[in-house]
């Protein structure tokens, strides 16, 4: 990708903080490769600009909304993708990467005047670019988003291997605490509450007694549960639903590791090189760190309901190994 401008568009319109997150490997990797600071566009939900707000590969982070509930909706979302990609423009860079498998971005970026453009190619994206970098047809199996995305980068880069996701902090603090992630995005991401109570008192008969919860933020009432149940035991809660993510980062290295439901905090924690149990439920577990240690249901099948099968039991057993290494 040859342009004389000192930045490169890179659109990630991904649901969440945790997707944008698992996507910083790539992120840097794009920074690496083409010695441009990145102009990112991604939606709010992420929390890129906070998330990423001391990070010194990025130009400027935009957000904007898109829709896909009614005709009026997906028309005014066009259009914010429109400014957006405008704006990124007007910051001086002719090249786009599209990282998603939506062909709205590649026409609003050709009715734009991008000269370059890259996407995974997938589906219908395949008949608006030059070069099919990612699948080979139509019909061609889709892959997981960042997995495309990987493949995507190192072809364009004519690359090997993709930057690590770390993000740089003070390794020198103490890790002390253990990270329970009670946060969820949705049903079929949650754990039962009663099986990280028991995983709470597993790990206080492991000798361990300071603890960060990792809540959404109408879960104060689980905290406040929580803490009940413990009152009698020299025990030390950090609460985090009333807490704004700038804050709750801080934490994060002095975490010593992370137990708890696939979320942006799992990710948070992954990025910041702590061990990570991850128990999932719908979604597939991640492979892009060596961080990662993920929990399925039985026979590993992905499901809505999976995640409330899964026993305390196989949990416990993930720890307790994880405690002989770490």
């Amino acid at each position: 990708m040859n342009n004389k401008s000192n930045s490169i568009c890179v659109v990630a319109p991904r649901k969440g903080m945790g997707d944008c997150i698992s996507f910083f490997g790539i992120f840097k990797t794009i920074n690496k490769c083409s010695n441009k600071k990145i102009i990112l566009l991604t939606v709010e939900n992420t929390s890129a600009k906070k998330i990423f707000k001391n990070e010194k590969i990025f130009k400027k982070i935009i957000y904007f909304q898109q829709s896909n509930k009614n005709y009026f909706r997906i028309i005014l979302s066009y259009l914010k993708i429109f400014r957006a990609l405008s704006l990124a423009k007007s910051l001086g860079t002719d090249e786009v990467i599209i990282l998603h498998q939506s062909v709205k971005y590649i026409l609003i970026s050709r009715i734009l005047g991008f000269k370059i453009i890259e996407a995974p190619g997938q589906k219908f994206q395949r008949f608006f670019l030059k070069k099919n970098r990612v699948y080979k047809n139509y019909l061609s199996k889709v892959m997981h988003p960042r997995d495309e995305s990987e493949i995507l980068i190192k072809k364009i880069f004519n690359i090997n291997k993709i930057e690590d996701n770390n993000f740089l902090f003070d390794l020198s603090k103490k890790k002390s605490l253990v990270a329970i992630g009670i946060a969820a995005s949705g049903y079929e991401k949650f754990w039962p509450i009663e099986n990280y109570i028991k995983v709470i008192d597993y790990l206080i008969k492991s000798g361990f007694r300071k603890f960060l919860l990792l809540s959404g933020k109408d879960q104060n009432y689980l905290e406040r549960y929580i803490c009940s149940l413990f009152l009698k035991k020299k025990v030390y809660f950090i609460k985090t639903s009333k807490l704004g993510i700038e804050k709750i980062i801080n934490y994060f290295n002095k975490i010593k590791f992370y137990v708890g439901n696939d979320t942006g905090f799992s990710h948070l924690s992954i990025s910041h090189q702590v061990s990570s149990i991850i128990i999932h439920g719908d979604c597939p577990p991640h492979s892009y760190s060596r961080f990662i240690y993920p929990v399925l249901g039985k026979n590993n099948i992905l499901s809505r309901n999976a995640i409330k099968k899964i026993p305390f039991i196989k949990v416990k057993k993930k720890i307790k190994n994880l405690l002989n290494f770490i």
